[in-house]
């Protein structure tokens, strides 16, 4: 399943924990913002798609997974997709005033492991 696509991220969190035996843990590898996505990239189908403009700030992401009925949020991995970005998408920035600098360290690829308490 690709969360990233859901757009209410809390009932997807709901459901696995309601799926889960007590003290049931998960992993996911998830796609999260560290600030705000310049508007030619949060609004382009291609960004989307490539699960970027869908994502959700980290706060916001932990938030709805502690929401949903998980604990012990650890994070397991941390990588910097705006680089990729960068790399592959220069035609997000043809003719608009964003550099595309402007997403290194924004968009993020996390692996995260949480907990279902008893």
């Amino acid at each position: 399943m690709l969360i990233n696509l859901e757009p209410d991220k809390e009932v997807v969190s709901r459901e696995i924990a309601r799926g889960l035996k007590p003290r049931g843990r998960l992993v996911i590898s998830a796609i999260i913002l560290d600030g705000h996505l310049p508007e030619a990239i949060e609004e382009d189908i291609y960004a989307y798609g490539g699960c970027g403009s869908g994502a959700m700030e980290r706060k916001a992401y932990f938030d709805k997974v502690e929401t949903a009925g998980f604990s012990s949020i650890e994070v397991l991995e941390d990588l910097d997709c705006g680089k990729s970005i960068v790399k592959h998408a220069d035609r997000l920035f043809v003719g608009s005033a964003t550099k595309p600098t402007n997403v290194v360290g924004t968009v993020r690829s996390v692996t995260f492991r949480a907990v279902k308490p008893r």
